[in-house]
């Protein structure tokens, strides 16, 4: 297995080399000073800036980019245009100052939702958001978004006293002398500041009235892109690379916040909001930073509706144009699925070479007769799977690519982005599909066994929820996690590997509006872990085979989605690896209860 890694590890590390040879190019070059205007104080909120700073991503690109600290009296739009910053964070009131006559230029959406809302003390004169007429309002200067939300709820802003920000919501508190009632917040960050403060509150979310605008948005001035182009291109992709290493580091980045930013922040805060931040930025549905036409349209038809712009505003020059012919992104997807199958076939390789090595042994014995038959009748099976659930998605993948690569003339950009859409789907599928054809491998590998250490079962099931989130929003299910704060003595590795599986196979097969829920109980030296949904359920044949390899190949679910016939049998296996046992409850049109036991927490920490 060492050489397997290694090998894959060579993979990974030509196909980074070969897509940062731009980069060390640029990296020659004399450094483009530009500075970056923040809408608030130092926070996870600009993760992605701070990690595409320190991992270099600014430098390769040939920009030395420098931060400019925001607060609640900032206005990132006065900086950029006065020429204090080249660039600023913003948000959806962006679209606004663009309508009133201000020449900013949209560049990319880092924030697929916005955590915008109001925090309110909860007391008995607020019960609803209308209760909020009459009451003290404590407001950022770019708050658009709710100002549109208050309105269309039938609220009458010249009834509310709206106040500055002071830039903390310690005096929505009752005993506050400012008496301040409500305040401007993000969900990312300010009710864990409630929690903390011991303050009981309400939240007001411009999602009760189905307003999903953007968040955090890089911009620039309308002269700055028109006339630095490339520089432009070259922030936001930068910015891009920036933003997933932040996804995938959570408390690395949370240590450059505390050590280089903000050395007075709380550690469980901006742990809260990375947590938060995942959902925000959408990427299990979209690339980070995707901003789109349709969109900004929707948002600018709310503002309208709420008499805060005209109905006939136009999104002319309001959204960056890269002016390429082909988008970077395209080829950076190729790129992608290119290794995604070399990792295939270096899989479907080693297996071979396995078989080969197993056929040779037979001689020594009928015991390494029946090994032998047992592992090749499962290699067969696995590349049954790989057969069938790799074809379909790299169809899809040549199809769109091909299409865009040989006619690009032919297309709208919304076309290129409909395909690279489908592209993206068809990639999740197959790298889905490898993340568990690799654990099966580490599995079965010759390494002793499981390596299992204590840890806590929520916080585990905790990190897989947060996960999955953004795929279960998009089919409106909700996922509740009931799990107790029980130790386990298990592969930590392999259980997440479980609760991933498990939660995306219940999403995949749960109709719209439906929910899931994962719970815990103590049986002895056990912990029973149940993950119940409320989906189309197997009837009792189907679960006497869905733990065959190669008897169930993957098939659609609610929503046509695709999966991998190496689950269930994966769950099953890695389960029992563990000492656990591994079951299924199901009844067809209900929904089914996946059940798994695990070692109560034991040895070293």
């Amino acid at each position: 297995m060492r050489h397997a890694t290694t090998g894959l590890l060579s993979i990974l590390l030509i196909f980074f080399n070969v897509v940062s040879t731009n980069a060390a190019d640029a990296e020659q070059k004399e450094l483009v000073p530009v500075r970056v205007q923040l809408k608030w104080y130092h926070q996870y909120q600009f993760a992605g800036l701070y990690a595409a700073i320190e991992q270099g991503y600014f430098r390769e690109a040939g920009l030395d980019v420098s931060l400019i600290e925001g607060g609640p009296t900032i206005d990132p739009v006065h900086a950029v245009i006065k020429g204090g910053a080249e660039f600023g964070i913003g948000n959806s009131s962006l679209l606004i100052d663009y309508s009133n006559g201000t020449p900013v230029v949209a560049i990319s959406a880092i924030y697929q939702h916005s955590p915008f809302a109001i925090i309110a003390r909860r007391d008995g004169d607020i019960k609803t958001v209308h209760d909020l007429e009459g009451k003290v309002l404590m407001s950022e200067t770019h708050a658009a978004e709710l100002s549109a939300y208050l309105k269309l709820s039938g609220v009458r802003l010249d009834k509310v006293k709206i106040v500055p920000h002071t830039g903390s919501i310690i005096n929505i508190g009752k005993n506050d002398p400012s008496g301040i009632d409500a305040a401007t917040a993000y969900l990312s960050v300010e009710n864990y500041e409630a929690s903390k403060l011991k303050i009981p509150y309400i939240i007001f979310n411009p999602r009760d009235l189905k307003i999903n605008f953007y968040g955090d948005t890089l911009f620039t001035s309308k002269d700055y892109a028109t006339k630095q182009n490339q520089i432009v291109i070259s922030m936001r992709d930068a910015l891009r690379r920036g933003w997933e290493y932040a996804r995938l580091h959570h408390d690395e980045v949370i240590d450059l916040i505390l050590q280089k930013y903000s050395p007075r922040s709380d550690r469980l805060a901006l742990s809260f909001e990375a947590q938060s931040t995942n959902t925000l930025l959408g990427e299990d549905i979209i690339d980070i930073g995707y901003m789109s036409k349709s969109r900004w349209q929707h948002i600018g038809d709310t503002f309208a509706k709420a008499g805060m712009l005209k109905p006939d505003f136009t999104l002319d020059g309001f959204m960056f144009d890269a002016e390429e012919n082909i988008p970077l992104w395209l080829y950076q997807w190729l790129a992608g699925f290119l290794l995604l199958l070399t990792v295939s076939v270096f899989v479907a390789q080693r297996y071979y070479r396995m078989s080969n090595r197993l056929k040779q042994e037979v001689v020594f014995g009928e015991s390494l007769q029946r090994k032998l038959e047992a592992e090749v009748e499962t290699k067969n099976r696995i590349f049954s799977i790989i057969a069938h659930d790799l074809r379909s998605p790299f169809q899809a993948i040549f199809w769109s690519t091909e299409l865009i690569s040989k006619h690009p003339e032919k297309f709208s950009k919304e076309e290129m982005v409909e395909f690279a859409g489908d592209a993206n789907k068809a990639g999740k599928q197959v790298f889905s599909l490898l993340e568990n054809l690799l654990e099966w491998a580490r599995l079965h590998a010759d390494k002793g066994g499981p390596e299992p250490e204590r840890f806590a079962v929520r916080n585990v099931s905790e990190e897989c929820r947060s996960l999955l989130t953004s795929v279960a929003e998009a089919k409106d299910i909700q996922i509740k996690n009931n799990v107790e704060e029980f130790d386990a003595f298990a592969d930590k590795r392999a259980v997440m590997t479980v609760i991933r599986n498990l939660l995306a196979n219940s999403i995949k097969f749960t109709p719209h509006n439906g929910s899931i829920e994962m719970s815990t109980t103590k049986r002895g030296h056990d912990i029973q872990f149940t993950i119940r949904d409320t989906g189309v359920g197997m009837s009792e044949e189907q679960i006497n085979v869905v733990f065959e390899f190669g008897q169930n190949t993957s098939t659609q679910g609610t929503s046509g989605e695709m999966g991998t016939g190496l689950g269930l049998p994966l769950c099953k296996e890695l389960i029992e690896n563990n000492g656990g046992q591994f079951w299924i409850e199901s009844t067809p049109g209900e929904g089914s209860r996946f059940h798994f036991t695990l070692p109560v927490g034991a040895g070293k920490a």
